[in-house]
């Protein structure tokens, strides 16, 4: 069996190298509305796609600030 290995590039991105190129997950918090208006809650809701890169190109780069 094999493991992706997950590559964090921010607080919400990541990818993982596959064949033709990568999975890139996008973790989003969740807001419910309540009775006091709309709070962040502890839900999150993940969205998975298929980047394009049969040469492996991407390179992420560092970013100060």
């Amino acid at each position: 069996m094999s493991i992706l290995n997950w590559e964090c590039f921010d607080n919400y991105y990541r990818r993982a190298k596959v064949f033709g190129g990568w999975l890139v997950i996008h973790d989003s918090d969740v807001s419910h509305q309540t009775d006091r208006g709309i709070e962040s809650g502890w839900d999150w809701r993940p969205a998975m796609c298929f980047v394009p890169d049969a040469n492996y190109e991407w390179r992420l780069e560092e970013v100060e600030g």
